[in-house]
């Protein structure tokens, strides 16, 4: 579970630190409304898809959903969720989760934005999905 709390902090940490750069909106920009979920990450050498530990599936370390009205939702598992706001230009999305900005390259039902600190990439890949992963409920027991 030590490990799980680490990736989870990571990629906390990940929605932290990008800086995205604002501009104006075009015409041709890509739809994002809806829920998006981990399918890959990559932190220095090492990418997790599938499950992080046995009943604990990556797509619970960082779901949101993009909502009509340019704000987002964070979802945890704890019910503690984060609110922002995002905005798109062209096949970029910018979001925004208490001040900090977060800039993800979307291709159609994909979204990945990466960062580098102290030397070591940390990358994500979203997947827009029609209802979010959930944990069992006997995933904690060890």
């Amino acid at each position: 579970m030590k490990k799980i709390a680490a990736l989870s902090m990571a990629a906390v940490m990940l929605t932290s630190c990008f800086v995205g750069c604002g501009s104006k909106s075009s015409s041709k920009d890509t739809d994002v409304k809806g829920k998006w979920e981990a399918s890959k990450m990559v932190m220095g050498d090492k990418t997790y898809e599938g499950e992080l530990a046995p009943g604990y599936p990556l797509a619970v370390m960082l779901q949101l959903e993009l909502k009509d009205d340019g704000k987002l939702v964070e979802k945890s598992e704890t019910g503690d969720d984060n609110e922002g706001t995002y905005t798109v230009d062209g096949d970029k999305v910018t979001l925004d989760i208490d001040g900090d900005k977060v800039e993800f390259k979307v291709d159609g039902d994909t979204m990945v934005g990466s960062e580098e600190e102290d030397g070591e990439k940390m990358e994500f890949t979203l997947k827009k999905v029609s209802e979010f992963t959930t944990v069992a409920a006997n995933a904690d027991e060890d």
